[in-house]
């Protein structure tokens, strides 16, 4: 999400992840580093297929985005 002032965009998109978001975050990493092998053959599009299957399974296109 945005901030709602342009003036601080720098400082919050830079700042750690809430601990709200703990969860995900962690499961989004290890889905990350368990298909890092398709980054490191340079297999950009199978890497991110791979993420967006493994983050839809996980269910992580279900939660309704906060406002």
């Amino acid at each position: 999400g945005h901030p709602g002032v342009k003036d601080q965009v720098h400082s919050y998109v830079l700042n750690d992840f809430a601990k709200a978001e703990r969860g995900w975050v962690e499961a989004l990493m290890e889905i990350v580093a368990d298909n890092a092998e398709y980054l490191a053959r340079g297999e950009d599009s199978s890497f991110q297929n791979k993420v967006h299957l493994a983050m839809q399974a996980k269910g992580f296109y279900d939660a309704k985005p906060e406002q």
